[in-house]
């Protein structure tokens, strides 16, 4: 056989040498495309985790940005209050009570609750002037 190859044209020996190495690279060519289609599969995956953020997660985003924005503003509202105000409003809790529903009492009733208010406020004030008699330095 390998004087018939010998015994060809030399353009048909080119032709059969290409067509061998044609042969031999095609099962490596298969192979290269089976990767490359492999890839861009685990790309696609990976594009698919990797997606613009849902409507959710921007909701939750922009629902997380509304709170804090909402506690810095309460924040902002306690430290703007005078002690006194801050005092008002803890006994007012502690009496399960908002400055609305006080508001909303009979006279009467309101009147003996502010008069409650306003003696807490007081001993509470004393209190902290004790405080700062018998120990200055931790005032």
């Amino acid at each position: 056989m390998a004087d018939d190859y010998l015994a060809m044209p030399i353009d048909l020996q080119y032709k059969l040498q290409a067509a061998k190495v044609d042969k031999q690279k095609q099962p490596q060519n298969q192979t290269a495309l089976e990767t490359q289609n492999t890839d861009f599969k685990s790309f696609l995956k990976t594009a698919e985790v990797k997606e613009i953020p849902q409507e959710s997660e921007v909701e939750a985003k922009t629902q997380a940005q509304a709170q804090a924005q909402d506690a810095i503003a309460a924040f902002k509202d306690y430290m703007d209050k005078t002690p006194e105000e801050r005092i008002r409003e803890m006994i007012l809790r502690e009496m399960d009570l908002t400055e609305e529903q006080l508001a909303a009492m009979p006279p009467d009733e309101r009147l003996k609750i502010e008069e409650k208010i306003k003696e807490k406020i007081e001993e509470h004030i004393k209190a902290k002037a004790e405080q700062k008699q018998s120990d200055p330095e931790k005032s």
